[in-house]
C-alpha cells in the first residue's frame, strides 16, 4: 500500500512539474507550421506565411496551448512583408490529432513602410482607392496588431480587429502644399474605423485632433470628428489658402487665433460629399484688415487698416446655410469700440 501511495504521489508531482514547465518554458516544434500557414490561406489563397520554429506554452486554465512564432514572413508574388510575431491558440487534444483546430490568429507587424504595405495589399485588392493612396503617400511607417477569429468550419469571421499607429506620414494631395508629419493611432472593427491622437503639419502650421470616426452605412460612409489648433499666426500666403476663398469680401492682412472645431459629413464610393456640418469656436487674439469699405460718412477718422482684438466667434454651418455670432474689440478710428454682430445666410 505504501508503494502505491509513493507511486501515486511521485506521478502527481511529476505531472505537476510538467505542467509548471510547460506553462512557463514550453517547448519548440515545427509540427503546427503547415496548419498555421493554411489558416493564412483562408484569408487569401495567394498568401504564403514562412514560419520558423514555433514555441508552445500550456494555458492550463483554458486547457489550451498558446502558440507563438517570432519573425515570420508574409509573402505574395515577389513582395515580402516582415512580421514581428504570429500567435494563436490550439486545443489540448490537437497534440494527439492530425487535424489541428485553430481558434484565432493574432498577427503583429514590424514597423512597415506605408508605401510598401499599400503595394503589397494592391496585389490582393485592386480597388481604385488603394491606387490613389499609393500615389499620394510619400513617407510614413505603420505598426499594427491584427486579431482574427475562425468559426467552427475554419472560416474567417467578420469580427476581426486591427489596431496600431502611423508615424511620420507625408501626403501629397495638393501641388503646392503637403500634409506632413502625420501621426495617429487607429482601430478598425466591422464597419467602424476610428483615429485618435492625430497631429499633423499643413503648410508648416500645426494642427491636432482628438478623434476622427468613419462608419460605413450601406453604400456610403459617415465621417465625424474634431480638430483644434493652438495659437496660429497666419501670413498673407496662409490666409489666401485657408480663409480668403470663403470671405472674399474681406482683405485680411494677418490674423492670430485659436480654434475648436467639430464636423460631420457623408461621402459615397464616388467621393461625393453631402450633409456637411461644421461647428467652430474661434478666439481671435488679433487681426488686421485693409479698409475696402466706404464708411467715411459714418466714421470721418476711419483708418486705412481696421484692427480687431479679443474676438470670440461662433460658426454653425449646415446644409449650405450658416450662422456667425461674434463679439470683440475693433479699432476703426482712434479709440477701441465694442462690436457685437450676427451674420446669417440661408440656402
Amino acid at each position: 500500500m505504501k508503494i502505491f501511495y509513493r507511486i501515486l504521489i511521485s506521478s502527481l508531482l511529476l505531472i505537476f512539474f510538467i505542467i509548471i514547465y510547460l506553462s512557463f518554458f514550453g517547448f519548440e516544434t515545427k509540427r503546427f507550421n503547415n496548419q498555421i500557414s493554411e489558416k493564412i490561406k483562408d484569408i487569401d489563397p495567394s498568401l504564403n506565411l514562412k514560419l520558423k520554429k514555433i514555441k508552445i506554452i500550456l494555458n492550463p486554465l483554458e486547457l489550451m496551448f498558446d502558440v507563438k512564432t517570432i519573425g515570420p514572413k508574409l509573402m505574395i508574388q515577389n513582395k515580402v512583408l516582415g512580421l514581428e510575431n504570429v500567435k494563436t491558440q490550439i486545443q489540448f487534444s490537437s497534440l494527439f490529432n492530425k487535424n489541428v483546430k485553430v481558434k484565432n490568429l493574432n498577427i503583429s507587424t514590424k514597423s512597415v513602410k506605408l508605401d510598401d504595405l499599400i503595394s503589397f495589399v494592391r496585389i490582393l485588392d485592386q480597388k481604385p482607392q488603394l491606387y490613389i493612396l499609393e500615389k499620394i503617400i510619400k513617407n510614413g511607417f505603420l505598426v499594427a496588431d491584427i486579431k482574427i477569429n475562425f468559426d467552427e468550419k475554419g472560416k474567417v469571421k467578420k469580427d476581426y480587429i486591427i489596431n496600431g499607429f502611423v508615424k511620420d506620414l507625408d501626403l501629397s494631395i495638393l501641388k503646392k502644399n503637403q500634409l506632413k508629419k502625420i501621426n495617429f493611432e487607429f482601430n478598425y472593427q466591422e464597419n467602424h474605423l476610428s483615429f485618435n491622437d492625430i497631429n499633423f503639419k499643413f503648410d508648416n502650421l500645426n494642427f491636432s485632433s482628438k478623434n476622427l470616426v468613419i462608419n460605413r452605412q450601406k453604400k456610403e460612409y459617415e465621417i465625424k470628428g474634431e480638430f483644434q489648433n493652438q495659437t496660429l499666426s497666419l501670413n498673407k500666403k496662409n490666409i489666401d489658402l485657408f480663409i480668403q476663398p470663403y470671405v472674399s469680401f474681406l482683405d485680411i492682412e494677418d490674423i492670430k487665433f485659436t480654434s475648436q472645431n467639430k464636423f460631420f459629413f457623408k461621402i459615397n464610393k464616388k467621393f461625393k460629399l453631402k450633409d456637411f456640418e461644421l461647428k467652430s469656436d474661434i478666439k481671435i487674439e488679433s487681426a488686421k484688415f485693409n479698409n475696402k469699405f466706404n464708411l467715411k460718412d459714418f466714421f470721418p477718422q476711419i483708418k486705412k487698416n481696421i484692427n480687431i482684438t479679443n474676438h470670440n466667434l461662433q460658426i454653425n454651418y449646415k446644409n449650405n446655410s450658416f450662422d456667425i455670432i461674434g463679439e470683440g474689440n475693433i479699432l476703426f478710428q482712434n479709440n477701441l469700440d465694442k462690436l457685437i454682430y450676427s451674420i446669417n445666410k440661408k440656402d
